[in-house]
């Protein structure tokens, strides 16, 4: 039996922010990309991206139509890695600014994955809640991932 922990060192910058129907991303992408560059509700700096509720627990973010933008920097020894997300409603994530997962499609919790090579690299994450459940999570994995369509199962 063993068992070793894999956690790259990461510093997200997590802007969130509250939509409306004039900003709907699901159909006014344009409004809602000005909204991003806007001021954000809460603006929050934390060691991962690991959000789950039900209602909010973090004091100034709606309930719904709730959107985050976050930013990272992460550096990965030599080798090979892949990058999950669970996301539930929708998920977009750019490496080094190429757009490698896009489920813009509201959805119930899935894991989506983009395989990543070793070295620094800034990573920008969109998540977009409608309502309902909250999960939002990024993980690195060392090698490249068996890929799942089931259940993401509990973290």
């Amino acid at each position: 039996f063993g068992y070793s922990f894999f956690e790259p060192r990461q510093s997200w910058t997590v802007r969130v922010f509250a939509w409306t129907d004039s900003t709907d991303p699901r159909s006014k992408a344009a409004a809602f990309e000005a909204l991003l560059r806007g001021t954000p509700v809460v603006t929050r700096v934390v060691p991962r991206l690991d959000w789950m509720w039900s209602r909010p627990n973090i004091p100034g973010i709606p309930a719904t139509n709730m959107a985050l933008d976050a930013t990272t920097r992460v550096r990965l020894s030599p080798g090979t890695y892949t990058l999950r997300t669970l996301s539930d409603d929708a998920i977009r994530v750019w490496v080094d600014g190429k757009l490698v997962i896009d489920h813009w499609t509201p959805h119930e919790t899935v894991p989506d994955y983009a395989t990543i090579a070793g070295g620094a690299h800034e990573i920008r994450v969109q998540h977009v809640q409608v309502g309902g459940w909250t999960e939002l999570r990024l993980d690195f994995l060392p090698g490249v991932s068996a890929r799942s369509t089931g259940s993401a199962g509990p973290h």
